[in-house]
């Protein structure tokens, strides 16, 4: 069974300032999450835009970490479009991985999107969930502080059944080789979608 208009989406979300720091000031490690971010871009998903993500976000001057620029240019928007179109990288089997990252603050927390999906009309099994690099998507690899949510979206001819035994296999997929075993949670349905956790 093939999955349509899929995409896969880690949203993370890491402390920029605790109650520790004083107004004008950042927690230590503040950048870490657009630091790891960017090194996705150099070593498993080879994005250029995501290599140079620093360039794009208003928190970095000459790709040096500098949150006093987030004041004097957008208050929750951390890059200068609405979005970081990352481009395309090739897989394998012929077809494209595209991405797109999105940057926010709020309050006192940073927050991620970044959004991998393959060529409009292209069909995903489950082999290929890999070819989207998710054990790099993990937490040992992020490190976002406050947490992550990888969120796999996709749409597929079935019964409830059969959908709820595809998303198993999806998680056991994306969890290959990490040592985590994903256990099923709950089913719910959301806009007439199910969702599984």
């Amino acid at each position: 069974m093939t999955i349509k208009n899929f995409t896969l989406s880690l949203y993370g979300f890491h402390l920029c300032q605790s109650f520790t720091n004083a107004l004008d000031e950042v927690d230590e490690d503040a950048s870490l999450l657009w630091e790891n971010l960017a090194k996705l871009g150099e070593t498993a998903l080879p994005f250029h835009q995501l290599k140079e993500l620093r360039s794009h976000l208003v928190c970095y001057n000459n790709n040096i970490y500098d949150p006093i620029q987030e004041a004097r240019k957008y208050p929750y928007k951390l890059t200068y479009t609405d979005s970081v179109d990352l481009g395309s990288i090739p897989t394998k089997e012929g077809f494209q991985i595209h991405g797109n990252l999105q940057a926010f603050r709020l309050h006192d927390t940073y927050a991620a999107d970044l959004t991998l999906y393959p060529d409009t009309n292209q069909e995903i099994s489950i082999p290929q969930l890999q070819l989207f690099q998710p054990q790099s998507l993990l937490p040992t690899t992020i490190e976002a502080s406050l947490g992550q949510t990888l969120w796999l979206y996709g749409e597929v001819d079935g019964t409830i059944d059969i959908c709820r035994e595809l998303a198993h296999k999806c998680a056991i997929a994306l969890l290959t080789d990490t040592g985590f075993n994903p256990v099923f949670q709950y089913q719910d349905n959301f806009f007439g979608s199910l969702l599984f956790a």
